[in-house]
């Protein structure tokens, strides 16, 4: 039964529904009123074309072929069932608390029979993303103090005693970078809350809250508190892991904010030694170091990407 919904401004600049026709972001809009309190849809292409595009000619399969390319929908079977989740669903509505609870499993079900190759729900446009560094082919230098998320094991031992960074996956994919001193601090978060949800996304959640100045090496170990206390919280009501934000999620809707309110003490070990490295890269290339009211992470990346820009100007010089 359709649903009323509310609509975020956001959808209209998403870059990732830019890449497929009007038509579809519209099945997208109308996938919403449709879905049940968990974004779950029987899929069942003729009854969703009659329920959210009536008077249009629309080859509804090949419309949420496009929607799963892009990571804004995923399709899965159980038992016998086919059916499909709206992605990232917990950041885009807040059903009415009386609105009833799912019927239908979750792509997470053990008995879930979906695309071998297709993660639920993964964000399968940063799949082909490049790196955010202008100039960089996807080969980073040894010395550019940056690692990449990827969907492979990720250790803070990736990184070599130089600050090096492994940016192949293996595979052509490059995730947003990281630093290796904010790969380390999202690694000791992502483990404090479960390792639930899709790690790219989270890694590449907690890069923008790093620039942004939102999440800090000072604050670092109050938020990792405020992750395992999400976390144990959530165990301790016994409902089930699909019942938790998956950490993206919590990270996007800062659900960290009430412990930042309280005190923080200052940590020595704060001295972050990546500036350091970003200053004495910095000096060498004569960029200014004033910083103002930049943060350490924006101060980092812009020196980075000035590096990046120097190489690429090196590389076109030598071509």
């Amino acid at each position: 039964m359709p649903r009323a919904r509310s609509l975020k401004p956001s959808v209209f600049v998403d870059d990732e529904l830019a890449e497929v026709e009007p038509i579809v972001r519209l099945l997208y809009l109308g996938l919403m009123t449709i879905a049940d309190r968990s974004g779950r849809v029987l899929y069942r292409p003729k009854r969703i074309a009659a329920q959210t595009l009536p008077y249009d000619s629309v080859n509804i399969e090949s419309a949420i072929d496009d929607l799963e390319r892009i990571g804004k929908v995923h399709r899965y079977v159980v038992g016998g069932r086919s059916l499909l989740q709206v992605c990232d669903w917990d950041s885009l509505q807040s059903p009415h608390h009386k609105e009833p609870n799912s019927e239908l499993p979750g792509p997470e079900s053990p008995d879930s029979e979906g695309d071998s190759n297709k993660e639920p729900c993964l964000d399968h446009a940063l799949l082909e993303h490049e790196s955010t560094i202008p100039g960089d082919d996807g080969a980073n230098s040894p010395d550019s103090g940056l690692l990449t998320i990827d969907q492979g094991p990720l250790t803070t031992d990736m990184v070599d005693g130089g600050g090096g960074v492994e940016a192949d996956p293996g595979d052509g994919r490059l995730w947003y970078a990281l630093t290796a001193d904010a790969a380390d601090r999202f690694l000791r978060a992502w483990d404090a809350f479960g390792q639930h949800g899709d790690r790219a996304r989270a890694a590449h959640e907690w890069q923008q809250l790093e620039v942004a100045g939102a999440i800090t090496c000072e604050n670092t170990d109050t938020i990792v508190e405020a992750a395992r206390k999400a976390r144990a919280t959530h165990d301790a009501s016994g409902e089930e892991l699909r019942h938790l934000k998956r950490f993206h999620t919590w990270l996007a809707k800062k659900g960290f904010s009430d412990a930042l309110r309280r005190p923080i003490t200052p940590q020595a070990s704060c001295i972050d030694p990546e500036v350091r490295s970003a200053t004495a890269k910095a000096v060498e290339l004569g960029i200014d170091v004033q910083r103002e009211s930049e943060s350490d992470a924006q101060f980092t990346r812009r020196v980075w990407n000035a590096e990046a820009e120097a190489r690429a100007q090196l590389a076109q010089g030598a071509a």
